[in-house]
């Protein structure tokens, strides 16, 4: 599932805030594991069967939709350990909805 939020917007936005902001591949990495993990264990995530990975699942299966869901839809940003600032800055980099691939 790790690799389905992978292709997330969210993602997107993690990887080019690293990006914009000079962290190498390892903090990339981590603030991506974080990110997944945050959203695993987000109590709006617990509503839905399978939790967040569930979530990601039917949105990809049944939608093809996965690609939307931003930082935003992920979880709760001021209950992570990275606080609320944090994602808050992640989240105001703009990135378009990634495309699907053919």
């Amino acid at each position: 599932m790790y690799n389905l939020f992978l292709e997330t917007r969210a993602a997107a936005q993690i990887r080019l805030w690293c990006e914009l902001n000079a962290k190498n591949e390892q903090e990339r990495d981590a603030f991506l594991l974080a990110a997944y993990t945050n959203a695993c264990n987000a109590d709006l995530n617990k509503k839905h069967p399978g939790g967040f990975e569930g979530r990601l699942f039917s949105k990809c299966v049944k939608e093809d939709d996965h690609y939307r869901i931003d930082i935003d839809a992920c979880f709760v940003w001021a209950n992570t350990p990275e606080g609320q600032g944090f994602w808050a800055k992640v989240h105001k980099v703009f990135v378009p909805i990634p495309k699907r691939p053919l």
